[in-house]
């Protein structure tokens, strides 16, 4: 996680991600308290990447679910 304008960002790898798909993501049930905690969001997608910001940065591994959908 990196620290930007009040705000914590994450980049991952997604394979064949896009910018044109459809995108639902949820965290996994183990996951799911931290990722509540630290507001945790999806809020970009580009070319095999999905950027995620936290207003507080996460204190341990967050696991998301994504489903994409789209060509």
């Amino acid at each position: 996680w990196v620290s930007e304008s009040g705000v914590y960002k994450q980049s991952v790898q997604v394979a064949t991600m896009n910018t044109t798909k459809t995108v639902l993501v949820s965290p996994a049930d183990s996951s799911a308290e931290a990722y509540a905690a630290a507001e945790v969001s999806c809020t970009a997608q580009g070319n095999n990447t999905l950027t995620f910001t936290a207003v507080t940065k996460p204190t341990a591994n967050i696991t998301v679910n994504v489903i994409h959908m789209g060509v």
